[in-house]
C-alpha cells in the first residue's frame, strides 16, 4: 500500500523530487500531493481515473472535486495525522483512502501526500480493510524506538512516544508541550497506572533542560527517616551508618536538569517544610554541612491524591500546594479515552509478540466488548498486565485473541455469577466493617476496600453491604485512601 515512505514523517522536498522524476507516474494506484489549502499540486494517471477528474486538474481544489473525501481530507488538513477512510468512486469497486502529512524541511506543515488503493468489494474484504486501516493509524501514534531518546542518563520519554489520540490526551499533551518550556514546578494528577512518570519525563525532553540530569524520587518508596539524607545529601560522618565519603542528595544530582518527585503526598510534614525552602531559596542544606549549596533544578511533582483535600485536613503544607501548583496537568484516566484502549492494545500485542504476528493475529468481538466496558481501575498498567497474561498463553497455532485468555480475576470482575473450570484464587472473605478497622494494618485495609470496590464494580451500595458499614463511613475510607474518582 505505501510506496516506500515513512508513515510517521514524509518529507515534501522528497516527494516534490519524485514527482519530477515521474516515480509515481505509472503506478496503478492513485497518488496525489494536495497543498494545505486544499490545491491539488500533483495527481497521477491512475488517480486521475478512478475519480474522474478532469484534465489539467493542477491548481483546482480537491473538495469541489472529490466530494465523498471532504471529510476525510478536513481531517487531515485541520489535524495533521494519517486519515484513513472507504469509499466506493465506482460501481462494485472500493478504495482504501489514506492521507499522510507532509512536512519541509524546516518542519513547517505543507499538505497531504494521498495514496488511493482499489480493492474488491467483498464484505470480508473490507472489514478486513478497516482493520488495516486501523493498524495504520495506530502505528502512527506507537512510540518508535527513536522518540525515546536518550538523554544523559538513560533513554527517556517523549510527547512523541505517547500512545493517544484521544480529545483528552491531545489536550493533555499539547499543554505539557507550552508547561515544558517554563522552569516553573509542575503538578501532575493522574490515578494509578495512568502514566505519570512518563509524561515527566516528556515535560523534561520537551524542556532546554533536556540534556542534562532527569532525577526520580519515589517518596512513597522512601521511609521517613531516610527521606531527607536522600534528598538532600549528607556530608561524611554526619550520622551512625553514614557513608565515609558522604553522598550527593537527589536535589545536588538534579542540577541543571529535573528533578521528579513521584507521590509527593506522602512527603513527610516536617521534610515539606525543607522543601518548600529549597523551592524558594534554591539552596539545599546538606546534613552535617554548615553551608549551603546552590542547585538549579526544574520541579515536577506527581500525585493520585487530592492534595487541596489533604490540606484541609492538615496533612500537606498549604503553602507547599500553592508554590508547587504554578503549572497542574492531569492525565485522563483510560476509561475516558474512548478508542486509545485500541491503540494500546495493539502496541501491547506488538511489544509481546512482535509485529508481523501482531498484525496477522484478530481480536474476538466478546474480547474487545469486554475490554471497552471494563472500568480501568489500575489503567494503562492494568491494561499491560493483563494484554501480557493473554498474550503468553495463547497457542503459537492461534490467530484470534479470545476472552479465554484473560486472567480469571479480570473475567469474575465482568462476570462476577459466573462459574469458571479454571483453577482460581480464592475471592478473598468479606471483611466486616468491626474486621476493616481493628484488625488489619492500613496497607491490607486499603486492598480489601479496593478488592471490594472491583468485585462489586464500583457499586458503592453493594460496597456498604459487603462489607457491612455505613455509606458516609465507606465514602471516609475512599478519602482515606485515595480511592475516591469524580465518576467512581
Amino acid at each position: 500500500m505505501r510506496s516506500g515512505i515513512q508513515i510517521d514523517k514524509i518529507s515534501y522536498e522528497r516527494i516534490k523530487s519524485s514527482i519530477e522524476v515521474g516515480i509515481f507516474d505509472k503506478l496503478h494506484m492513485g497518488v496525489a500531493l494536495i497543498s494545505e489549502n486544499l490545491d491539488i499540486i500533483y495527481c497521477n494517471d491512475s488517480f486521475a481515473r478512478m475519480y474522474d477528474l478532469p484534465d489539467n486538474v493542477t491548481g483546482k481544489k480537491i473538495d469541489n472535486l472529490i466530494l465523498p473525501f471532504r471529510k476525510c481530507m478536513l481531517a487531515s488538513l485541520k489535524q495533521p495525522k494519517v486519515v484513513a477512510c472507504i469509499s466506493q468512486p465506482q460501481k462494485d469497486v472500493y478504495c482504501i483512502f489514506m492521507s499522510y502529512p507532509v512536512y519541509d524541511s524546516s518542519q513547517r506543515y505543507r499538505g497531504a501526500f494521498i495514496e488511493v488503493l482499489p480493492m474488491a468489494s467483498g464484505k470480508e474484504t473490507i472489514a478486513e480493510l478497516m482493520d488495516s486501516m486501523r493498524t495504520v493509524e495506530m502505528k502512527t501514534y506507537a512510540p518508535d524506538k527513536k522518540h525515546n531518546e536518550k538523554g544523559k542518563h538513560g533513554s527517556l520519554h517523549t510527547f512523541d512516544s505517547i500512545i493517544g489520540n484521544s480529545l483528552q490526551m491531545r489536550t493533555m499533551i499539547s499543554m505539557g508541550r507550552k508547561i515544558a518550556r517554563s522552569n516553573e514546578p509542575v503538578l501532575v494528577y493522574g490515578e494509578s497506572g495512568t502514566g505519570k512518570e512518563l509524561v515527566a519525563q516528556a515535560i523534561h525532553m520537551a524542556s532546554p533542560r533536556a540534556e542534562e540530569a532527569f532525577v526520580c524520587v519515589n517518596c512513597a518508596a522512601l521511609p521517613a527517616d531516610l527521606m531527607e539524607s536522600e534528598l538532600f545529601g549528607y556530608e561524611s560522618g554526619s550520622f551512625t551508618g553514614a557513608r565515609a565519603t558522604g553522598m550527593k542528595g537527589k536535589f545536588e544530582e538534579a542540577n541543571n536538569g529535573t528533578i521528579f518527585l513521584d507521590e509527593i503526598g506522602e512527603m513527610p510534614l516536617a521534610v515539606q517544610a525543607k522543601l518548600l525552602r529549597v523551592l524558594e531559596s534554591g539552596e539545599i542544606q546538606k546534613i552535617g554541612h554548615k553551608g549551603r549549596l546552590s542547585s538549579n533544578f526544574r520541579l515536577v511533582a506527581a500525585t493520585n491524591k487530592n492534595l487541596l483535600d489533604m490540606v484541609r485536613h492538615g496533612q500537606f503544607r498549604e503553602d507547599l500546594y500553592h508554590r508547587l501548583n504554578v503549572f497542574e496537568l492531569t492525565i485522563p484516566p483510560l476509561r475516558e479515552r474512548g478508542d486509545d484502549l485500541y491503540l494500546l492494545i495493539k502496541y501491547f500485542m506488538e511489544t509481546s509478540i512482535g509485529m508481523e504476528r501482531a498484525l496477522k493475529v484478530k481480536l474476538e468481538d466478546s474480547l474487545i466488548a469486554a475490554l471497552h466496558s471494563y472500568s480501568w481501575p489500575g489503567n494503562v498498567r492494568e491494561l499491560k498486565n493483563i494484554m501480557t497474561h493473554a498474550l503468553f498463553l495463547m497457542d503459537d497455532s492461534e490467530m484470534t485473541l479470545g476472552i479465554h485468555l484473560l486472567p480469571p480475576r479480570f473475567q469474575r470482575t465482568m462476570h462476577p455469577t459466573h462459574t469458571y473450570t479454571t483453577v482460581q484464587q480464592p475471592v478473598p472473605p468479606v471483611v466486616s466493617e468491626t474486621q476493616l478497622h481493628s484488625t488489619l494494618p492500613p496497607q491490607n485495609e486499603r486492598e480489601a476496600l479496593q478488592e471490594a470496590l472491583i468485585r462489586c464494580q464500583y457499586n458503592k451500595v453493594r460496597v456498604t453491604k459487603e462489607l457491612g458499614i455505613s455509606r458516609s463511613k465507606l465514602y471516609r475510607d475512599l478519602r482515606k485512601y485515595g480511592l475516591l474518582t469524580a465518576d467512581k
